[in-house]
């Protein structure tokens, strides 16, 4: 069947304004968060629920925060550096 796509837009409890597109009910695509002012507070993709590429997140006078990179859906970097999971043994 065909996908149903729609955007939306919603105003949170700390003011801050969240757009972003829904695609069969699951968060798909660019999810931005706006504060109050209008800067900018964060920019997030998504590929159906599953958070990819670079998340990053701002201030309110608009200077990055952090990044957050996503492979395969977890989280492999952190502002640019690459997180090691390290295997704990038993």
């Amino acid at each position: 069947g065909a996908s149903m796509t729609r955007s939306y837009t919603l105003t949170r409890s700390d003011g801050c304004t969240v757009t972003g597109t829904l695609t069969d009910g699951k968060v798909n695509g660019e999810v931005v968060v706006v504060y109050p002012s209008g800067v900018v507070r964060s920019v997030q993709r998504f590929e159906m629920n599953t958070p990819v590429g670079t998340h990053r997140q701002f201030s309110p006078e608009g200077d990055q925060l952090h990044s957050a990179t996503y492979t395969n859906g977890i989280i492999s970097h952190i502002n640019g550096e690459p997180i090691v999971i390290e295997e704990v043994e038993f």
